[in-house]
């Protein structure tokens, strides 16, 4: 061996290659799930007035998002609420879909994403 070091830089290299790879894998789909309260006022928007219609409505949601590439997914979030009071009841359901760009970059991962749909 006329070079040791430069050899073993090379071994060195060639061992990390693998753990430097981990580090880039990614999950193609990414799953959430909640819990939602909330509290409908029917009548909120007279001024000087209390609603006389509330409705406390409990629920859940849920959102999936598949990752096309590295920075670029497509999201779909679906939510629904049941919802009384002391003489009505009712039911409202969402679903809404659109695109989500991820900056990945250590244990922090912003993103920003766009959504339509449906009440």
């Amino acid at each position: 061996m006329r070079n040791p070091p430069a050899v073993v830089c090379l071994l060195a290299v060639i061992s990390a290659a693998p753990a430097l790879r981990a580090k880039d894998d990614r999950p193609k789909f990414e799953v959430y799930g909640s819990y939602n309260y909330v509290r409908f006022n029917v009548e909120s928007k007279v001024n000087g007035l209390p609603p006389s219609l509330t409705f406390n409505g409990n629920g859940g949601g849920g959102e999936l998002v598949y990752d096309i590439n590295r920075w670029l997914g497509v999201l779909g979030d679906t939510g629904g609420y049941w919802a009384t009071n002391s003489t009505r009841q009712g039911a409202a359901i969402l679903y809404l879909f659109g695109p989500r760009a991820v900056l990945r970059r250590g244990t922090i991962t912003p993103f920003v994403q766009q959504q339509v749909g449906r009440w």
